[in-house]
């Protein structure tokens, strides 16, 4: 696993992108803690690393379109709701 985030607590991320991000790497594992620890190192990364993730799963999502606060709005509920 990759340790980018090493030195970091969940604290020092956007809550609802590490929520969204914690979501999507259950698919992982079933470890929450672990779940989240691949989100904080992704995000470390890149902060935007979960919005292009859901524009690449959903390539007709256009946040220019709507709006960006509501595309990531959108994008957030998607994530979570999975």
């Amino acid at each position: 696993m990759a340790k980018l985030s090493i030195g970091k607590t969940s604290k020092d991320f956007d809550p609802i992108q590490l929520a969204a991000g914690t979501k999507v790497e259950m698919e992982h594992t079933n470890n929450p803690k672990i779940a989240q620890r691949i989100a904080m190192d992704h995000l470390t990364e890149d902060r935007r690393y979960y919005k292009k993730l859901a524009c690449v799963e959903d390539p007709f999502f256009t946040p220019k379109k709507i709006g960006i606060g509501i595309a990531i709005g959108i994008v957030a509920a998607k994530l979570i709701s999975r």
